[in-house]
């Protein structure tokens, strides 16, 4: 299972407690950002074909 959220570069200061800012490089961002947590979802990630030894 992998956790995503939603990012906007799209946001007014200050920020509401569910956004947090992503500050130019974190991430690999080109322009600051805020991550949504209120729009958390989670997926289905397929098995991976690794064997354990």
């Amino acid at each position: 299972m992998t956790i995503v959220a939603a990012i906007t570069s799209k946001f007014d200061e200050p920020l509401y407690p569910t956004e947090v800012l992503i500050k130019v490089p974190e991430g690999g961002l080109t322009i600051n950002s805020v991550a949504l947590l209120n729009h958390i979802r989670s997926i289905d990630t397929p098995p991976t074909n690794q064997t354990t030894r």
